[in-house]
């Protein structure tokens, strides 16, 4: 089992059982509905991977990059951030 902390990012109504089910190895995955709650699960707790819907419906997902480096910049750590699409 891995400990590394993966975030999946799906538009909000969307399922995420194939994404979850593929990660099923990884202990501390975290699935949002939306870039909104990703946002706050990011800021609460780090993680090292986001793997985000390119096509979300509260935010465009080169802006959910976007804010996501600003957070890793103001908290000096960096996260990998696969958009898919």
């Amino acid at each position: 089992m891995y400990h590394f902390p993966v975030v999946v990012v799906n538009s909000v109504g969307d399922s995420s059982a194939p994404c979850a089910a593929a990660l099923i190895d990884f202990a501390d995955q975290r699935i949002c509905a939306g870039a909104v709650d990703a946002l706050q699960t990011l800021d609460e707790v780090a993680a090292l991977v986001v793997i985000a819907d390119a096509t979300l419906d509260d935010m465009d997902a080169v802006e959910l990059a976007e804010v996501i480096r600003d957070i890793d910049a103001e908290n000096n750590r960096f996260t990998y951030i696969i958009l898919t699409g």
